[in-house]
């Protein structure tokens, strides 16, 4: 959480099948500490579904190959909970070696900005940004900020997320 500078949360992702089509993940957080499977395209984009669905939408702030000037939008990427949805335009903005708890890591610079649209329980809206540090060495964003704006413009979301160990399994 950027606005305190505390740790509100940690996850933890294992790999647990490659098929053709996905990754199948095993995700855990120390909110919810029992496993949940998600599902993640070849590319690492995310798959999901909005409440009262069955069709999963894959896609997200990485687009690959990644070249510096690339630019690709998303549209109604379902949120985790599946209560609403996000659009945005990214752009690969740059290079960077990025060090972090889980070591030194060449990495790809992703902005991207865009709306969010709360669909269920209410409907809302605002404005959001996204920078993703993508690792190629490892094939994973290492490092996420995240900012959720109401429909007012006030800030609403900080967050951060950065790999704190990366473990390859033998």
């Amino acid at each position: 959480d950027l606005w305190n500078n505390r740790e509100l949360r940690t996850s933890q992702m294992e790999l647990v099948e490659v098929q053709a089509d996905r990754y199948v993940v095993r995700l855990s957080t120390s909110v919810r500490p029992e496993p949940a499977t998600v599902y993640f395209t070849p590319q690492w984009q995310p798959c999901r579904t909005m409440q009262n669905s069955d069709k999963a939408v894959c896609t997200g702030s990485l687009k690959f190959p990644m070249q510096v000037g690339d630019k690709h939008t998303y549209e109604k990427l379902p949120w985790n909970n599946g209560n609403g949805h996000s659009t945005a335009s990214c752009e690969v903005k740059g290079e960077e070696k990025l060090t972090l708890a889980a070591g030194t890591f060449d990495t790809v610079r992703v902005e991207c900005s865009g709306f969010w649209n709360r669909v269920y329980g209410g409907t809302f809206s605002g404005k959001q940004s996204e920078v993703a540090w993508y690792a190629p060495a490892i094939s994973r964003v290492v490092k996420n900020e995240f900012t959720n704006y109401d429909a007012g413009g006030k800030l609403d979301v900080r967050e951060r997320s950065e790999l704190v160990e990366f473990a390859a399994k033998p």
